[in-house]
């Protein structure tokens, strides 16, 4: 259950990182250069933050009488604080935001080296922008997505203070748990075990985002030609 947990979080985490990370860095691209500065500024100052200020920032903000409370409850669509700590969408909210910006920074240094000629040429040819976008902006961002991905799921994984602290006590994932066996329990051990399993289930699903991607970027390529 721990390991299930976890590795549904890190996956979902992954997940909307991508989705809210690409648009992020195709703004970036097709930007002016104080749009590229701003971009630059707000991605790289929260990793600046310590990522416990960050998520002690957030029980502030999804508490009972945190500002997301405080707002739906002044325009007027909740009677009564809703319960956002302590639950998976809690944990989930912090983990994104706090993860966001690796998958970004690597989005942006693939992006960034595109050959603007090619969404020229597809300008040209009579392809709208969301016809270039799919077929040429998003197959090029493979081996960034590919990378942002593997750095995403990794910190998810293996985090331990998103978890603890937005999930309460009762949030048990995998490290979690190990903490819990060799702080708690004293079960050196188990716990020892418990986290090479974690290490090893990782470098699993790494050499899957691995493999995907070079099918990914093997296709491109074949496409090019």
């Amino acid at each position: 259950m721990p390991f299930q947990r976890s590795l549904t979080l890190a996956l979902t985490t992954t997940f909307f990182c991508s989705l809210l990370g690409f648009p992020v860095a195709y703004l970036f691209l097709i930007g002016g250069p104080w749009v590229r500065r701003i971009i630059l500024v707000l991605t790289i100052a929260p990793i600046l933050t310590s990522g416990i200020v960050r998520t002690y920032a957030w029980l502030v903000i999804l508490g009972g009488r945190g500002v997301v409370n405080a707002t739906l409850m002044d325009m007027g669509l909740i009677s009564q604080p809703l319960r956002i700590i302590n639950t998976h969408w809690a944990v989930l909210i912090g983990m994104v935001q706090i993860h966001l910006p690796i998958m970004i920074l690597p989005l942006i240094a693939v992006m960034s080296r595109h050959d603007s000629r090619l969404e020229e040429a597809s300008a040209n040819l009579g392809a709208s922008r969301l016809d270039t976008l799919r077929t040429i902006i998003l197959p090029l961002s493979v081996p960034g997505l590919g990378t942002g991905a593997s750095l995403v799921f990794t910190l998810s994984y293996t985090t331990f203070v998103v978890p603890q602290l937005l999930g309460g006590g009762n949030y048990l994932n995998a490290a979690t748990m190990i903490y819990e066996q060799v702080v708690y329990s004293l079960e050196w051990s188990k716990g020892a075990v418990t986290a090479m399993i974690l290490m090893a289930s990782c470098l699993a699903v790494l050499l899957l985002f691995a493999w995907l991607t070079h099918i990914g970027t093997r296709w491109t390529r074949v496409a090019q030609r």
